[in-house]
């Protein structure tokens, strides 16, 4: 949430500059009176904030999956990549919720000043962000950021981030099992050519340094 601090009214009509990411969607609340500002604003870009890339968390990272749906209990992904690209039966074909952890320290140039932003890259299909045990909320589309400022400290950050994809894998997976080693059951039955979702945590992880 933040003051959308430029915009026009003229004619009883009011005008506000914004700026999407693709898909994005923006709720504007006015409030019951407004002070009238003029002149027009020819760019959204006053009241979105400047973002530029400040840390990339890089490296490993610890996932576990919920083994009752498949998946390994806890394994570690050497660098962020698509679970249908794994060569894990487990983890390919898996479906549900999966939590992936990470510590890491804070960049020391830091402008104390900024807000700091979390961008997760890309994600198939939801994820919800913990830090430092701190809940930051659900993302599911463009742009995959949670604001972290009052969260993050200098060192030895702990983020875990829950991520849930879609139905289709596991559908596909138990279509080649025998029936009493399935997971799930349909009486919807899946094209033989079905693919397989992108799912999971894709990347990159980075933290963003934002001002007005």
């Amino acid at each position: 949430m933040q003051a959308v601090n430029e915009f026009t009214v003229t004619n009883n009509c009011t005008v506000v500059p914004l700026a999407f990411a693709p898909y994005q969607s923006l709720f504007v609340v006015f409030r019951r009176t407004a002070m009238r500002r003029t002149p027009a604003v020819e760019s959204a870009r006053q009241n979105f904030l400047d973002q530029s890339s400040f840390q990339t968390l890089a490296g490993s990272w610890d996932v576990q999956f919920d083994p009752r749906w498949g998946g390994p209990a806890s394994i570690k992904f050497e660098t962020l990549s698509d679970w249908i690209e794994r060569p894990e039966d487990g983890i390919r074909y898996y479906s549900g919720t999966a939590t992936y952890r990470k510590r890491f320290d804070l960049n020391p140039k830091l402008a104390t000043d900024q807000k700091l932003l979390l961008d997760l890259g890309r994600v198939k299909n939801l994820a919800a962000v913990r830090l430092n045990g701190m809940n930051l909320g659900v993302v599911w589309t463009v742009p995959w950021q949670v604001e972290i400022t009052r969260a993050v400290k200098p060192a030895d950050n702990l983020l875990e981030i829950d991520v849930v994809n879609l139905w289709p894998n596991r559908l596909i997976g138990d279509a080649v099992l025998p029936p009493e080693k399935r997971f799930t059951r349909t009486n919807i039955p899946l094209k033989k050519n079905a693919r397989l979702l992108s799912s999971g945590l894709l990347g990159p992880v980075t933290i963003l340094s934002a001002k007005q």
